[in-house]
C-alpha cells in the first residue's frame, strides 16, 4: 500500500473499528429523523483551494476528513475506493492488551 493510503487508510480504519460498536443512546434519541442516519458515507465536497476532500459520516457524527486535498473528482474517487477495499480486509490490533 503506498504510504499516502496508509496515512489515510489507518486512522480511518481505527475511526470505523470504534464506530462499529456503536455509542449508547438516551431513551428517545433512538430514532433519527434523517433518512441517512446510521448509514456510513463518503461525502464529497470541495474546499476554499477548490480542491476535491471528503468527510466520512455516520449520521451526524464525524468519522474521517481526507488529509489532504486532490485536483480532480478522479483522484479522490480512486483514493475512496482503496479506502473501501483495504477496510473490508483490515485486521483489528488490540494494543490495550499489550504492556
Amino acid at each position: 500500500m503506498r504510504p499516502l493510503a496508509k496515512a489515510i487508510v489507518l486512522p480511518l480504519l481505527l475511526a470505523l473499528t470504534l464506530s462499529v460498536g456503536g455509542l449508547p443512546v438516551a431513551p428517545g434519541q433512538d430514532k433519527k429523523k434523517d433518512d441517512k442516519a446510521g448509514a456510513v458515507i463518503f461525502e464529497l465536497y470541495k474546499d476554499k483551494q477548490d480542491e476535491f476532500r471528503f468527510r466520512l459520516k455516520e449520521g451526524d457524527h464525524l468519522l474521517a476528513i481526507s488529509g489532504k486535498g486532490y485536483k480532480t473528482r478522479e483522484d479522490i474517487q480512486k483514493v475512496i475506493d482503496e479506502i473501501r477495499k483495504d477496510a473490508a480486509k483490515a485486521k483489528l490490533v488490540d494494543e490495550t492488551t499489550k504492556k
